[in-house]
């Protein structure tokens, strides 16, 4: 079954066939228009390269709860806006020309997905090298430039990015993939979020998103979140080279109270194995920045007031000057 509210255009109509429960895209000429959408609450089996609008995050293609698709591949997907409304494991068979990049998520109802085949670096202006903030394990050194995906929603999912020979990652990774990374871009700048290449790559032929019996690697794969994150939290998702930042013997740091309270200031006492040009840094579990500040004195004690209002488990971390980093979780607790 399929519903379609607005007016569209009828190309679109004229290409979209009925065949029992399913509905069939079969034009290589189909377009959408812009302020439409179409609900499907049945099959629908992609046939060809559908073109839908990019211009807002509200969906042209909305998958309803016992819907699904089948037939996308390399050569036929939906180049557009496209919603999940249940809250099951979901692939989204989206890529944009001639590129196939699904974008697959744990569970999240009312997530819209998109894919755009242009290089991520040129949405912000700021050099990616060594000054990019992280979560303190990992610095980006180097954004892919095949594409970026948007992905809007208000409920935590695990997030699963696909690639293929066109990304190019053993160049990217200089031919390590375990350096590849999930990144996101807010506040004006790329963050790495924690994520793990999958053994076994997402099965990009199927709308259930689950594993496929083929091994990621540097042609052909996936790589997913390592925790549930807020899709809204950031404007686009990416995939990066990341540089392992080196441990640092001789630096050493406490906090107190921890476990903190919203309302009090957090303290810091450290000390340096490379004095001069240190950063101390706040993170929250999925890597967004909270504080920075730069420790220029050898030792001492820094105090952080009105970090966050919100209770849960944060990273502190302090880079010196060398590049050195060593960590600690801090515990926080709404009074």
């Amino acid at each position: 079954m399929i519903r379609a509210k607005g007016f569209i255009l009828s190309l679109f109509t004229a290409a979209l066939l009925f065949s029992g429960s399913q509905l069939f895209a079969q034009s290589s000429e189909v377009s959408i228009a812009k302020g439409t959408y179409v609900t499907v609450s049945g099959n629908l089996h992609i046939s060809t390269i559908l073109l839908m609008s990019k211009t807002s995050k509200q969906p042209t293609i909305k998958f309803t709860e016992g819907s699904s698709w089948t037939g996308a591949s390399a050569s036929k997907f939906l180049d557009g806006n496209v919603m999940v409304a249940h809250k099951n494991p979901f692939v989204f068979p989206i890529g944009a020309n001639k590129l196939f990049r699904p974008i697959a998520i744990s569970g999240a109802a009312n997530t819209v997905a998109t894919f755009f085949d242009r290089n991520p670096a040129k949405i912000s202006s700021k050099s990616l090298v060594s000054k990019t903030t992280t979560t303190g394990e990992a610095a980006i050194e180097q954004l892919n430039q095949e594409g970026y995906w948007t992905l809007d929603g208000k409920s935590a999912t695990a997030v699963s990015l696909t690639y293929g020979a066109e990304t190019q990652l053993e160049e990217l990774t200089k031919g390590d993939l375990n350096k590849l990374s999930i990144v996101g871009y807010r506040n004006g700048q790329w963050e790495v979020i924690p994520s793990t290449i999958d053994k076994y790559a997402v099965n990009t032929l199927a709308y259930k998103a689950e594993a496929d019996k083929s091994k990621s690697n540097f042609l052909n794969g996936s790589i997913t979140t390592n925790n549930e994150i807020i899709p809204t939290d950031y404007e686009y998702f990416t995939l990066a080279a990341t540089q392992v930042e080196k441990a640092v013997e001789g630096t050493t740091f406490s906090m107190f109270p921890n476990p903190s309270l919203t309302r009090l200031p957090l303290n810091v006492n450290y000390q340096l194995a490379v004095p001069g040009n240190a950063s101390l840094r706040v993170y929250t579990a999925t890597g967004a920045l909270l504080a920075e500040r730069t420790l220029k004195a050898e030792n001492g004690t820094i105090s952080l007031a009105g970090i966050t209002t919100r209770s849960g488990t944060y990273l502190v971390s302090i880079t010196d000057a060398e590049g050195g980093v060593v960590h600690q979780k801090l515990l926080v607790a709404v009074e």
